[in-house]
């Protein structure tokens, strides 16, 4: 399920903002580290299909 891959790669979910069957990911908030970018990057090929953890 997307959410669990959001949170695995410690994203959150912004719960205000649900467009029929998309969620809004967000990483890097409230708190940064270091490899935001790329976790947020990893987490949409996996939910696309294409990288595999």
């Amino acid at each position: 399920m997307v959410k669990d891959i959001v949170f695995r790669y410690e994203g959150t979910l912004e719960k205000k903002i649900y467009i029929g069957d998309t969620l809004f990911p967000i990483l890097g908030a409230p708190y940064q580290t270091a490899n935001d970018e790329e976790k947020a990057i990893k987490g949409q090929l996996i939910c696309n299909g294409q990288f595999v953890c």
